[in-house]
């Protein structure tokens, strides 16, 4: 009985325990939920009204803004507008006009939310067209568009001319109602006023907003899920959705008019419970100061969602709470009880492993004794385990860092190779072109100063090419191998090359080029001259870059050390903006530009200087800097060199011009007219080099722009040797060769194929052997080892002598007499700089052909410019203007392009008067042409017909024209145009080619499109 009643006892002390939890629970949660819920809407009251407040603020200092940049205006024309010279004068009408539409764009330019501002004058008076409309945005230039024409509207169309009737019938300002401004394709909400003086209506003025900002402003909201409503005065709901609006007119008026009947009777700092598209809100109402209503709220069911929340989390935790205490109440029940029971699994535990078990058991008794001396040997182990998983540890660690390490190191060098690999391709293949057909001009051109340019566009580039190079040896500058490469190098030669580099660039800025050399320095030294020169060439585009204004000079001297050595010294002097002193430190620092708000229009990266500093600290000398901020710069350093020849260097100038006549008198030695030569190169411009370069060796080159080309080439043609490029769109070089080997109908098989790379790095021959290429050449070509390699891989028996060049000299000679007579008939053109137009055009022979082009399409242009002069078409106006600037400008009609460039400005700044002034000078200066130039466009009797284009070629030539007309490329489209005019075209495409010319010539790239598209496809 004693058993039973005990354990009686304690089941009754369970439920009461439990009982007792539940109960005070419960109560606790009552009274929790209870003031959760007054602080919740006491708290949503205080957020609601505080963000309403902001709110309203906010949107009254956006609105009052606009009212109070309006009132400026009006205020503006009623003290500054002369009504009688108004009206009576018209160049004071446009003079006013044009001054009140500067300070109007001044005044809303930073502005956000600002999309037009207007002034219509009125339209019995002035016309229904008469007056500013200025379009823009934040921070962007505000332009004149045409005004909308009120005559076709009807006074009651308030979508349309609300903002211009409803002021005048309120005879007050009035905020309008969105609408959708089809000029700006946006929907906007109006401020106009009447604009009245001397009681008679001048007009309507007045300001257009983005009802998106205004969207912005209202639904930004700090607090989460809450919303924002803004009405105008006739309660008339102000958003973005039209439609909507539309479709539940009805309803959605008698839900406004409920509302705000319910707000009216609300207490203003309280929440107030309303409807809005069917569900219930809590909101606060604020009346803004231009009449509008603004609503923050928040809807029922999200205030409602929280307090569910906290009651569902309340169960939730009453339930965790309950079974917590009836899991501790049995724990402390067994341990009181059966604390050996404890002890034995505990035991057991520890047997099985679980050293970290503790035992929840002491006592003083042998049982107490047992469980501390377990507890104590428990304690040793779990030591003794712990510091051997701590040695584990660390060398597992230390092994993983070693490996991933390596890993990250093999990754980085993978990376660095193929971006190596990269890069010299995407920059070298351009330099091949540039190179390729700057060494056709040297071949061909008999003119010294043409031949000038192109020596300096040489050596510029073998110097690019150097640079390049340098990039490709990075690897050897990050391991610290970079090597100097000592040997003999002209003086003359280098400071040549530094001169064509820099000159001509100081000269485009107006800066004094001050040349000073030692006319007695040694002619030929020692050392290593590219990094040299790499390091005067720094300093030189340093000086030029940072001075506007004054001169550069270039001093070089040497002093005599002993027999065998100089101590070369160079100066480089500027009156450039000079070095602050506590940032002379910074030169010699990478990526560190000094200055760098001031000079942020300047190029460069903040390396130059650091990479000079470094390579003279290899060649065993230092930089020095002297330098006063605000009057220019003095760099300066000393190398010792070993002199080879003690010739003294003499005059510099005169070694310059036997560099250029040198480079001009290379001529080709190959001569083979049995060859036939296949080139594939996916650029265009790369097979024309090619061509051009192989021109006279009497060699037949085929050529092909993809290796699918190079495939049907083969099958059909026998070719002696086939150079193929590496990098190619689909199918790249290699591919192609392996396509080409695998092929049982290959006319060229066993024939010699050599790869074209512009991939110059170590390891790339081996690379295209092993592929199954014979040989390789690198890009750009050089022209020597191009005949080299042909010469190389040809049949002896198919070199034949070169013919004597007396048949050339009498072409060139016939050539030069007729062009002579361009340069003659151009020269008594007054306006015409000759020099400039052949700079533009490359040579005469294309100059003549743009000229003819020029002229047959000037009555048209004429017509054209004197149409949208009529029609004050500005916009137009400044796009054909402009056109007849570009042009003039290439066949070196220097002043009629000048006058055509100022028109231009002043069509794009709406100059209007200017424009009026100086349209008829520039039409009768451009129509005098057509006289002056009619000699050199007659039709030229006995000359040899035009080479024919194949159907093919020309069908490529369309693509091209296409391509560049979407791509809004005119260079690209007035270089296919010279060439198609300079062959024989088919019939059929030569009446549709004049369409086509002209829509080039008109930059009107929508009927150059429509046309190419039509041609394409009846093809």
């Amino acid at each position: 009985m004693r058993e039973k009643s005990s354990n009686l006892l304690k089941n009754q002390t369970v439920i009461l325990i439990l009982s007792s939890i539940a109960l005070t629970f419960l109560v606790t949660a009552l009274i929790l939920i209870a003031q959760s819920h007054t602080l919740l809407l006491k708290n949503y009251t205080n957020a609601i009204y505080l963000e309403s407040e902001k709110k309203s603020l906010e949107l009254n200092y956006f609105f009052n803004t606009a009212e109070d940049i309006v009132a400026g205006w009006k205020k503006y024309i009623l003290m500054n507008l002369d009504e009688k010279k108004f009206q009576d004068e018209k160049n004071y009408e446009n003079d006013f006009l044009r001054d009140l539409s500067t300070k109007m764009a001044s005044d809303v330019v930073n502005e956000k939310g600002v999309v037009c501002t207007f002034f219509r004058l009125e339209a019995e008076t002035y016309g229904p067209t008469r007056g500013i409309f200025l379009i823009g945005g934040y921070q962007k230039t505000y332009v004149s568009v045409r005004l909308t024409d009120l005559s076709k509207y009807s006074p009651t169309d308030t979508d349309h001319v609300g903002w211009y009737y409803l002021p005048i019938w309120n005879k007050s300002p009035v905020w309008t109602s969105p609408y959708d401004n089809e000029n700006l394709r946006q929907k906007i909400i109006s401020y106009s006023v009447p604009v009245y003086k001397n009681g008679k209506l001048l007009g309507v003025l007045g300001i257009d907003l983005s009802l998106a900002i205004i969207e912005n402003i209202v639904h930004s909201l700090k607090i989460d899920n809450s919303t924002g409503l803004l009405f105008g005065k006739e309660q008339n709901h102000i958003h973005l959705y039209k439609k909507e609006e539309m479709s539940n007119s009805v309803e959605r008026s008698v839900d406004i008019a409920t509302m705000m009947e319910q707000f009216r009777k609300a207490d203003s700092k309280k929440l107030t419970r309303f409807t809005w598209e069917g569900k219930k809100h809590f909101g606060i109402l604020k009346q803004l100061d231009n009449g509008m209503t603004y609503i923050t709220a928040i809807t029922q069911d999200e205030a409602m969602q929280l307090i569910n929340g906290q009651i569902n989390s309340l169960i939730i935790i009453f339930l965790f709470v309950c079974l917590i205490t009836s899991l501790l109440f049995f724990f402390l029940k067994r341990k009181i009880i059966i604390p050996f029971n404890i002890l034995f699994k505990t035991t057991n535990r520890l047997a099985r492993g679980e050293l970290y078990v503790d035992i929840p058991y002491t006592s003083d008794n042998e049982i107490g004794t047992l469980t501390n001396n377990i507890r104590m040997m428990t304690t040793q182990m779990k030591e003794y385990i712990e510091y051997i998983s701590e040695q584990t540890k660390k060398e597992r660690a230390a092994k993983e860092a070693a490996l991933t390490e390596s890993q990250i190191n093999a990754a980085a060098s993978q990376a660095k190779s193929a971006f190596l690999a990269n890069m010299s391709h995407e920059i070298r293949t351009p330099i091949n072109a540039v190179l390729g057909m700057n060494e056709m001009i040297l071949r061909e051109s008999k003119d010294k100063a043409i031949i000038g340019y192109s020596s300096n566009i040489k050596i510029a580039g073998v110097n690019l090419l150097s640079i390049v190079n340098d990039i490709l040896d990075f690897s050897k500058i990050e391991a610290g191998k970079m090597e100097l490469i000592p040997d003999n190098y002209e003086v003359s030669s280098m400071i040549i090359d530094l001169l064509n580099m820099t000159r001509d660039r100081a000269k485009a800025k107006g800066l004094k080029f001050n040349l000073n050399v030692n006319s007695s320095l040694p002619k030929t030294l020692y050392g290593d001259s590219i990094r040299i020169k790499q390091c005067i060439i720094n300093l030189l585009t340093n000086a030029i870059k940072y001075t506007k204004e004054g001169s550069v000079t270039f001093e070089i001297d040497f002093k005599k050390q002993d027999d065998d050595n100089i101590l070369l010294k160079v100066n480089v002097k500027d009156t450039g903006c000079g070095i602050k002193t506590e940032d002379i430190d910074k030169l010699y620092k990478p990526f560190e530009r000094i200055d760098e708000i001031k000079h942020r229009t300047i190029e460069g990266t903040g390396l130059g200087i650091s990479i000079v500093n470094r390579l003279l600290d290899m060649m065993g000398s230092m930089l020095k800097v002297k330098t006063i901020y605000g009057k220019g710069s003095d760099f300066s350093f000393e190398i010792k060199q070993k002199v080879a020849d003690w010739t003294a260097v003499g005059d510099i100038n005169e070694a310059y011009e036997e560099s250029v006549m040198e480079m001009a008198d290379y001529k080709e030695k190959l001569h083979a007219p049995k060859a036939k030569l296949l080139f594939v190169d996916d650029t265009e411009m790369n097979l024309d080099v090619v061509k051009g370069l192989l021109k006279n060796t009497g060699i037949t080159v085929d050529t092909a722009l993809s290796g699918k080309q190079a495939l049907e080439a083969i099958k059909t043609t026998k070719y002696d040797i086939l150079f193929i490029d590496h990098r190619m769109p689909e199918m790249d070089g290699i591919e192609t060769l392996h396509a080409m080997k695998e092929m049982s109908d290959n006319l060229c098989a066993g024939k010699p194929c050599i790869a074209l790379t512009a991939n110059a790095i170590s390891g790339v021959k081996k690379m295209y052997l092993e592929e199954g290429f014979d040989d390789y050449l690198s890009k750009p070509v050089n022209p020597a080892k191009l005949e080299e390699m042909i010469r190389r891989y040809l049949p002896e028996d198919y070199i034949e002598a070169a013919p004597e060049e007396e048949n050339e000299t009498s072409v060139n000679t016939e050539n030069t007499t007729e062009t002579s007579e361009v340069i003659r008939t151009l020269s008594n053109i007054e306006g015409f700089d000759i020099s400039e137009a052949i700079r533009f055009t490359g040579s005469e022979e294309v100059l003549l052909s743009t000229i003819k082009q020029y002229y047959t399409s000037m009555d048209q242009k004429a017509q054209e410019l004197q149409q949208y002069f009529e029609a004050e078409d500005w916009k137009n106006y400044e796009i054909k203007v402009h056109a007849l600037k570009s042009t003039s400008r290439l066949i070196g009609a220097k002043e009629l392009s000048k006058l055509a460039e100022h028109l231009e400005k002043c069509a794009n700044n709406n100059t209007v008067s200017e424009i009026q002034e100086k349209h008829k000078p520039l039409l009768d200066l451009f129509l005098s042409y057509k006289e002056k130039l009619a000699p050199l466009v007659k039709e030229e009797k006995n000359q040899t017909p035009a080479k024919e284009i194949s159907q093919e070629e020309l069908s490529e030539k369309i693509k091209l024209l296409l391509d560049y007309a979407n791509d809004f490329d005119i260079d690209g489209l007035d270089y296919l145009i010279s060439e198609l005019s300079s062959v024989q075209l088919p019939f059929d495409f030569s009446q549709k080619f004049d369409k086509i010319k002209t829509s080039v010539e008109n930059v009107d790239f929508k009927e150059l499109r429509n046309l190419l598209s039509e041609w394409s496809n009846n093809k």
